[in-house]
């Protein structure tokens, strides 16, 4: 509720609520990734769609404008394009989607339509053997297609790679992947992000064995290009370090989780985390810092 809404940003009293992003997280999902989780279902009480409508409704009345949504897969959620145009009827001024792909190609139109700015596709690698054992489907091909079509409609499209020991044999084909699209509409910046174990039921022993450290891809990436400059990209993620090939200009990414310790973005962090089952916090690390808004209404 408001109350809650606001006690989140009260300690920061420099800044007003449209500097936060608001970041929904829904359950569902169509992949079955295998540093995610290894059931195939989830097993939790999400909240209802007009509940979330409800505190979206309440964080535009705390002066938040922009949106996240990630998952699991938003783009498999029933009425997903009405509860995006919905947003933007509320006072919403951008929307970003995180997105695994596997469907974006048919909606990217109407999702720019409804309110999507910009999108993050998750591409953990080019290779179509290694895909489906990554994530139990062979859809690599639905994912480089909404890439494609991504790049034509939205004004940010970024491409998340979940960085594990294996990456760093493809990070040639993932440079050179991004090079072909320059004559696009938009400039895919690609993420690698540290392998940690998932929310739901990750398998523990998989990311040990696999966990590779981002300053360790970036010595590749230096090696096999030149020089790097360090630079700034949109975003609402502190912790990320971007990289510039001066060579080809190609920007790149790193979002370090296990080689820094999980640390603490502090006041850099603006983002308010509603996950599916209903609870809202600003903070992924210390989850005491939560409040369950499941079955408040936006009355109350």
């Amino acid at each position: 509720n408001l109350m809650t809404l606001d006690k989140f940003m009260e300690g920061d009293k420099a800044v007003n609520g449209s500097e936060y992003v608001l970041r929904i997280s829904t359950p569902e999902c169509n992949l079955l990734c295998n540093y995610c989780r290894i059931e195939d279902h989830f097993d939790v009480d999400p909240i209802e769609q007009e509940e979330v409508l409800d505190i979206i409704k309440a964080s535009v009345e705390c002066g938040i404008k922009r949106l996240r949504w990630t998952g699991g897969e938003p783009t498999v959620t029933p009425n997903f394009l009405d509860m995006v145009s919905k947003s933007k009827d509320y006072g919403i001024e951008s929307q970003m989607l995180s997105t695994n792909g596997t469907i974006l190609y048919n909606i990217a139109e109407k999702l720019y339509k409804a309110g999507i700015n910009g999108v993050n596709i998750s591409l953990d690698t080019l290779d179509k053997k290694v895909f489906k054992e990554i994530t139990g489907k062979d859809w690599l091909s639905r994912v480089l297609q909404s890439i494609n079509v991504a790049t034509d409609i939205f004004d940010i499209v970024k491409l998340n790679c979940v960085l594990e020991k294996s990456t760093a044999e493809e990070i040639k084909s993932f440079i050179d992947y991004i090079d072909t699209y320059k004559s696009k509409k938009t400039l895919p910046v690609i993420r690698f992000i540290e392998l940690i174990k998932g929310g739901f039921e990750g398998d523990v022993e998989y990311v040990k064995d696999n966990q590779f450290s981002g300053e360790d891809l970036v010595q590749i990436v230096r090696e096999k290009y030149g020089n790097l400059t360090n630079t700034e990209f949109e975003g609402d993620n502190p912790m990320c370090r971007y990289y510039k090939i001066d060579d080809n200009g190609i920007i790149f990414g790193i979002i370090p989780h296990f080689s820094i310790n999980f640390q603490c973005g502090g006041k850099r962090c603006k983002k308010l985390r509603l996950n599916p089952t209903g609870y809202i916090s600003n903070c992924s690390i210390h989850k005491e810092f939560s409040h369950n808004l499941k079955d408040t209404s936006y009355e109350e």
